[in-house]
């Protein structure tokens, strides 16, 4: 993978400008659904009263049979990740959450 592959998707224009300040040469869109067409895993690393939103607008779009889900939002289950993609519909995704620890000391 490189960093051609990274598709970033945020309807704000600053976060672009501040990937551009940064020189991180990032894909930026501003729709999540077009952020997600061909990828093989998707990200959803948002505030979770975001996450019903997010995974309602890629929910039409995402190939339950290719494309892996990571949720990165505290407190948002399986359970309610599965029911906003509509997933007893359109079959089985692979899902995945990564819960974030603000205590953890680096260095």
């Amino acid at each position: 993978m490189t960093i051609d592959d990274i598709v970033v998707s945020d309807p704000h224009p600053s976060v672009k400008e501040r990937f551009i300040i940064r020189d991180i040469d990032v894909n930026h869109v501003n729709d999540n659904a077009g952020a997600i067409a061909g990828a093989d895993l998707i990200i959803v690393a948002v505030k979770p009263w975001l996450v019903e939103k997010v995974m309602n607008e890629i929910s039409g779009v995402v190939n339950r049979s290719e494309q892996a889900i990571v949720s990165i939002a505290a407190g948002v289950t399986f359970a309610k990740i599965r029911q906003y993609l509509s997933v007893t519909d359109r079959g089985e995704a692979e899902i995945y959450r990564i819960i974030p620890n603000t205590a953890i000391f680096v260095g």
